[in-house]
């Protein structure tokens, strides 16, 4: 009855059924029927489960009948095992026939390309066995290939690292071989039909355009075309997240010097003639590798451009002490701390810490639109890099610390060492703190405004926090004097009343 009311819901249930995989149940899933019990007693028999089994697949194979993505599907119930699989291979076959779309035919493709892997790479069988099984998957897989090129090509550049229909048996590195000399070939074997504009259609289905791009410097084919023009025609205005976009931004690094320097330069020569305006240099040269080749050729585009590409470029990590400080700087000179500490902080001990002291000073005060979050964890690192140089005035580190603070989240306050160690030591400091958090009670009361009260938190917060006890030593052990006398110097705090409290 499901069958004719709902086929695909009917189909689904079906496919569950025949789940190749244990099948049991426990007794607390068993109703209590009381009156409406009929008789079917505390289970059935492994004959009966069988013989339900082969009805369920008897309708799974008819439902399935000229429905592509069904058949597929069919690869992951009990009728993939090898007595069942001639009758899905049969189902494939009119696919193979000019009627067939190429994607359909693509869908088939898909479950038999995983399935020869597995039997190539996992399957124990002895090889006269593996060859009698995987010979009709391998022929049908051939028969099926879609007629459009583009179609049975584009799972290669759909992510990173794939699983080919081959035998590499846990050989990293000659799959990854295999993996490259496959894309190079499909590349080839579509430039060799359609020409560039079948590259760009392939830009344009794949999932991760960005390996096409990666690869396209590889292809044996590479000085048939001229790059230069091809990217100002084709790239649009360079739009993060477009499919032309993102393979041209992996092209352009997959390219060594001094080629690629000849190539943005020239792209640039073209692009002036085609009008693009000082916007569009900048996000182009955006795409280029972080060296000091490109960032004089931005400078040398004029101030404007020299501006703009350092308020849009995304940095990644290089190793070099003078760049990364030089990247630093560009980055603050810009405006944009959160970039900047994000982009040095796995690489603390290379910077001086008044750069990081000035990324930190301009975090509080210059909002970065869309700027990465710097996580708590490497707030901490900065601030201990700071606390160690020696390097910061110890007014100026305490005064940041305080700023910071409601960003030391999640356990990680403590590390606001110097602030602790400066309100354990100074009782002025420490009454300045218990006069944020409250008001006198006598006098006056003054409004709270949005200011005072964000103060007032970041008050308690420290006080909260701070662990320490004034006259602490470096070994943790406390100096009773340096107690004592903490504790005489402590000011009162006067009400505007004029009745003095002790704190």
């Amino acid at each position: 009855m499901l069958i004719d009311k709902d086929e695909e819901a009917a189909f689904d249930v079906l496919k569950e059924l025949a789940d190749d995989g244990p099948q049991t149940a426990t007794p607390a899933a068993r109703p209590k029927w009381r009156e409406d019990d009929a008789g079917a007693g505390h289970g059935v028999t492994s004959d009966e489960i069988h013989r339900m089994l082969d009805v369920v697949k008897e309708r799974l194979l008819q439902l399935s009948k000229g429905n592509a993505s069904r058949i597929a599907s069919l690869l992951q119930t009990g009728l993939r095992q090898p007595e069942e699989l001639p009758k899905v291979l049969a189902l494939m076959e009119p696919f193979t026939q000019a009627a067939a779309t190429d994607e359909d035919r693509e869908t088939l493709r898909a479950v038999l390309r995983v399935r020869i892997h597995w039997h190539c790479n996992y399957d124990e069988s002895p090889a006269a066995e593996l060859d009698e099984c995987l010979g009709p998957v391998e022929a049908l897989y051939e028969r099926l290939a879609p007629r459009d090129l583009v179609v049975p090509h584009r799972w290669l550049f759909d992510k990173d690292w794939i699983d080919l229909p081959t035998r590499d048996r846990e050989d990293f590195q000659e799959q990854e071989k295999a993996t490259v000399q496959s894309r190079i070939s499909a590349l080839t074997e579509i430039h060799q039909t359609y020409g560039i504009i079948g590259i760009e259609n392939l830009i344009a289905a794949c999932a991760e355009p960005g390996i096409v791009g990666f690869t396209l410097p590889k292809v044996p084919w590479r000085d048939e075309i001229s790059w230069p023009e091809w990217i100002v025609a084709k790239g649009g205005d360079f739009t993060l997240g477009a499919p032309m976009t993102q393979c041209i931004s992996a092209f352009i690094p997959a390219i060594p010097p001094p080629a690629s320097g000849d190539l943005l330069q020239k792209v640039i020569a073209f692009g002036r003639q085609a009008g693009w305006d000082a916007a569009k240099i900048p996000r182009f040269l955006i795409m280029a590798r972080m060296e000091q080749e490109i960032w004089r050729l931005a400078n040398s585009c004029g101030p404007d451009i020299y501006k703009a590409y350092w308020q849009g470029v995304r940095p990644y990590r290089v190793h070099n002490k003078d760049d990364l400080e030089f990247i630093l700087e560009h980055l603050l000179e810009a405006k944009r701390p959160r970039t900047a500490l994000w982009y040095c902080q796995y690489s603390l001990e290379k910077i001086d810490p008044r750069q990081l002291f000035a990324a930190l000073q301009q975090l509080l005060y210059a909002e970065e639109k869309d700027g990465p979050k710097i996580e708590p964890y490497h707030l901490t690192k900065i601030l201990g890099r700071l606390q160690n140089s020696d390097e910061i005035e110890k007014n100026e580190l305490i005064q940041l610390e305080f700023s910071l603070f409601p960003a030391l989240r999640y356990g990680r306050e403590y590390h606001a060492a110097a602030l602790y160690k400066a309100i354990m030591s100074e009782p002025a400091l420490f009454t300045d703190l218990i006069r944020l958090c409250y008001k006198p009670e006598h006098g006056e009361q003054e409004k709270p405004t949005a200011a005072t009260q964000a103060a007032a938190k970041c008050a308690f917060g420290i006080l909260y926090a701070c662990k320490r006890l004034p006259g602490t030593q470096a070994d943790g052990s406390i100096d009773g004097e340096a107690f004592t006398r903490y504790h005489r110097r402590k000011p009162g705090i006067v009400s505007q009343g004029g009745s003095p409290d002790r704190v």
